[in-house]
């Protein structure tokens, strides 16, 4: 594969080595030339002046500024980013905030699915979509609980816990009189059937 220097005709790059030599001596006496002025005078210069003397015009200012004409090395060119105050980042949030994000959500959705599971559940069983005892009315006794079945698991429950949890008159839910011990207090296993509530 042939270099650059044999792909072009020889005449072609002696000129540009002769403009690129050029343009470094251009450069060179326009760093020395700025470096005679005052900061006012450069400030007024337009914009284009600096721009054209480039890094190593600058370093020319400054070797000269400073007396050491050859004592400061040419500077590196490094890479420059910019940003603007008025330019809104784009992107991904960070990921302490999806998970604050996504916490609050999980949380919120667990707090709303508890204060609707169990008006939800008292209207699929008066739809009748199911019965109140496969919509889990009795599951827990409350006012929601309504038309099923509620089966006494724990010791030392009596029908006035039951009303008192019911919020209802003992009359709207029934129990085998058989099974209520002389205390009022209802074994382990004893089955109530608790009427629908008159007020609804």
């Amino acid at each position: 594969m042939p270099t650059a220097s044999e792909a072009l005709p020889s005449d072609l790059v002696s000129r540009l080595k002769e403009n690129i030599r050029r343009g470094r001596a251009a450069r060179e006496t326009l760093g020395r030339k700025l470096a005679e002025m005052s900061p006012r005078e450069i400030a007024k210069l337009p914009r284009a002046v600096l721009t054209r003397i480039g890094p190593a015009g600058i370093a020319t200012m400054a070797r000269v500024a400073a007396g050491t004409d050859d004592a400061l090395p040419a500077p590196k060119r490094a890479p420059v980013r910019m940003q603007s105050q008025d330019k809104t980042t784009s992107g991904p949030p960070p990921l302490w905030l999806v998970c604050c994000a996504g916490s609050a959500l999980i949380v919120g959705l667990a707090i709303l699915a508890g204060m609707v599971d169990r008006p939800l559940r008292w209207a699929v069983a008066r739809s009748g979509y199911l019965s109140a005892d496969a919509a889990g009315l009795c599951n827990r006794l409350d006012r929601w609980s309504e038309n099923c079945n509620f089966v006494v698991t724990g010791e030392g429950f009596s029908l006035a816990d039951i009303a008192a949890r019911l919020g209802r008159d003992p009359s709207l839910f029934r129990t085998p009189s058989m099974v209520v011990g002389a205390d009022s207090v209802l074994p382990v296993g004893t089955t109530i059937h608790v009427d629908r509530n008159p007020e609804r």
